[in-house]
């Protein structure tokens, strides 16, 4: 520990180094380094790079709580970066047709909403990307019904170039992305983490509350076989990397700050330890963060969970985000897929590797999945028809929902 402590200051300051060249040498320097424009900071983050300039373009995979909030600071800054959007599903875009192709963001009570953005759609068949005309000048150019796609298709981009921000409840997402999709190191595209704090909560399609000024922790990952402690030492990264770095810290809106490797994983831990807690039980228990405090069951499960420490940790959060809804309980509401495989599950399958038993862990999780299994069929409306001496051998069901999930990760 007291290692990383010793190195934490010398990386963060050959990070500070490293993106301290400002645009004009004023004596307000804070404020100057917000006046950067997108151009620049590209032109910063390809400085000493052979390879071809970047574009500046950023894409957005999950527009939930975290990617709209992210998506609506991005497009705060003056001027802008271009931006695209990435929708999973075809009928996504009708919803964002309906908010008038905005991001709205409610801070206080006051909504502020902001357009500009392109749209990439996924047709599910070919599995390929196809631009969506967001404008009425576009729509003009190149007209579509419902259900039918621009025929442009665009082929998959992701290369060792590439730079991927991960900001999702949980640990393990990289090594879930590196055994699907990129089982070969060399076809690897650069990865990044990000930790956020902000108290975000869902009002509706491409709409979010900001209910609490946080902050956005990220920092590169390690690669594999590269000891962490030692990660700090390695500031060579990736173009598209630094540009990323830029954007993300000199946009006032997401507080972002960049730590080591190792600070971030601690920092990941501890948040995994709050999550595991709070996320499950007001999933099980159908309540806000505070409620917990006054369920006996729940904290005597936390007791027995962790120690001193974490208990004060995980308490004082139930107390300082009293009012809000955990995401996890959004998304059993919203019938969406849970994170609780990357919170309980990675617990349980750490522990397991380990050679122990993480049992109450293990039944947070599955009764997490057994909540969203309750939930989902009392939407569905199952009707039960006995099948033991007739002709029927599957259960009627009526008014199956066809929605998909939206995934966390952009």
């Amino acid at each position: 520990m007291s290692c990383l402590l010793a190195h934490r200051s010398v990386w963060r300051k050959q990070v500070t180094e490293s993106f301290s060249k400002l645009l004009w040498q004023t004596t307000n320097r804070s404020y100057a380094r917000y006046l950067s424009t997108w151009e620049q900071d590209v032109e910063q983050g390809s400085e000493d790079s052979k390879k071809p300039p970047l574009s500046g373009r950023v894409h957005i995979l999950g527009l939930g709580n975290v990617g709209s909030f992210i998506a609506h600071g991005l497009a705060s800054r003056l001027p802008r970066p271009p931006i695209t959007l990435l929708f999973h599903r075809p009928e996504m875009i009708a919803n964002f047709r309906k908010r008038k192709y905005n991001i709205g963001i409610n801070t206080d009570g006051l909504d502020d909403n902001k357009a500009g953005f392109d749209i990439e759609v996924l047709d599910s068949e070919k599995q390929t990307w196809y631009s969506v005309p967001t404008t009425d000048e576009e729509r003009s150019k190149s007209s579509y019904r419902n259900g039918e796609l621009p025929e442009d298709a665009r082929p998959h981009r992701l290369t060792p170039d590439s730079t991927i921000l991960i900001a999702q409840n949980g640990v393990g997402v990289v090594d879930m992305l590196n055994r699907s999709l990129w089982p070969d190191p060399a076809t690897r595209p650069n990865y990044m983490q990000a930790v956020i704090s902000h108290g975000l909560s869902f009002t509706g399609n491409f709409q979010v509350a900001h209910k609490g000024v946080g902050t956005m922790i990220i920092s590169p990952t390690v690669t594999p076989g590269s000891p962490i402690v030692a990660a700090h030492e390695n500031t060579d990264w990736a173009p598209s990397t630094k540009y990323l770095i830029r954007l993300l810290t000199l946009t006032p809106s997401l507080v972002a700050q960049v730590e080591s490797p190792a600070n971030l994983f601690q920092i990941q831990l501890e948040k995994l330890a709050i999550n595991c807690i709070i996320n499950p039980l007001t999933a099980i228990y159908e309540c806000r963060n505070g409620e917990l405090l006054y369920i006996f069951n729940a904290t005597r499960v936390e007791a027995r969970f962790a120690p001193e420490r974490l208990r004060r940790l995980i308490t004082q959060t139930m107390h300082t985000t009293s009012q809000n809804i955990s995401s996890m309980s959004q998304d059993i509401k919203r019938r969406k897929p849970t994170e609780i495989e990357y919170l309980n599950g990675w617990i349980v399958r750490r522990g397991e590797e380990l050679g122990m038993k993480c049992v109450l862990n293990y039944m947070l999780k599955q009764m997490v999945l057994t909540k969203a299994i309750m939930t989902e069929r009392k939407h569905d409306t199952v009707i039960p028809i006995d099948t033991t001496d007739g002709p029927f051998s599957d259960s009627l069901e009526v008014g199956k929902s066809s929605e998909d999930s939206d995934p966390h990760l952009f």
